[in-house]
């Protein structure tokens, strides 16, 4: 690939869930229940949730995997703030300039674009085998000085091609009045 070349990617989510609870409220929400199952309020949600499954999304990023284009509609239209939560961007793997080799570590800190602040990632290469290379990440999403959300997690990557295979990334964020809500992506590539 040309240094200055970019991957144009597409991506359709299949469902959203969530569950939290706090002193205030507990709630939770699956996209993939019989909307005549839901409550009030969820179909609410489910309302402002539908477009974004109906939807086929579009992003580019260039060959160390820095987003160029960000994640939005196919008409070009940004999704909305509220789902920072699978924001492609802050799942995405930076790759150093540098080569690096199993036990090596490198951190990137970047801006996000959809819901503003900064995204700090440090990732380590935890092991090649079976033409699999596995990599750790644990960083912080820096939405404003109130507002830091830690995520870790796991991506596994093809060593022949460089194509993700995989990648499992877990966000927590805790509220007072809202309490304690976790964000799992768990990507699959196809």
């Amino acid at each position: 690939m040309a240094k200055d070349s970019a991957y144009a990617l597409s991506a359709k989510f299949d469902y959203v869930r969530w569950k939290n609870g706090g002193m205030m409220a507990s709630d939770q929400f699956s996209s993939d229940q019989d909307e005549a199952e839901m409550s009030p309020s969820e179909r609410r949600i489910n309302q402002v949730v539908k477009p974004v499954l109906d939807s086929t999304f579009k992003l580019a990023f260039n060959n160390r995997g820095q987003l160029v284009k960000p994640f939005s509609y196919k008409s070009g239209r940004k999704i909305p703030t509220m789902f920072s939560p699978v924001n492609w961007e802050v799942y995405q793997i930076v790759f150093p300039v540098e080569k690096v080799s199993i036990g090596d570590e490198w951190t990137n800190e970047r801006e996000i674009p959809i819901v503003g602040g900064k995204r700090v990632s440090t990732y380590y290469i935890e092991s090649i085998f079976n033409s699999m290379i596995k990599i750790k990440v644990d960083g912080k999403l820096i939405i404003n000085p109130q507002v830091t959300k830690k995520f870790s997690g796991r991506y596994k990557i093809d060593e022949k091609t460089k194509r993700l295979i995989s990648a499992k990334i877990e966000m927590e964020e805790n509220s007072f009045l809202q309490g304690s809500l976790k964000a799992v992506v768990d990507i699959q590539s196809q």
